[in-house]
């Protein structure tokens, strides 16, 4: 499992929580603390998010600052979801991302 830190972009979530990002057949699942069932006075709930592939506009690694930026389309405006991570654990999520679009898109046509 890679967790990054999520920056911000998404409607749920706040900064600096730390999130598995998934690859899913058709969108990328973003979850924070998905191994809790419950979560204790104090700490931040568990939260889940997918953001369909057809969404994705662009998507960039900054290596500069270790940062992934997601161009996308949410609740029909756009935004740009910020990861932080690994240079080369973010580079392989974009490559795997553009890989899924890409045959995502071929399907529909």
């Amino acid at each position: 499992m890679i967790v990054y830190e999520y920056l911000s972009g998404l409607p749920t979530g706040l900064a600096r929580d730390e999130v598995e990002v998934r690859l899913a057949d058709c969108c990328l699942h973003f979850t924070h603390q998905s191994h809790l069932l419950y979560h204790r006075h104090g700490q931040r709930k568990p939260w889940s998010y997918d953001l369909p592939l057809a969404n994705i506009a662009d998507i960039e690694v900054n290596t500069a600052a270790n940062e992934l930026v997601i161009a996308a389309q949410i609740g029909g405006a756009p935004a740009s979801v910020v990861l932080h991570g690994r240079p080369a654990e973010l580079v392989r999520l974009r490559q795997l991302t553009l890989h899924a679009r890409a045959r995502a898109e071929e399907r529909e046509s």
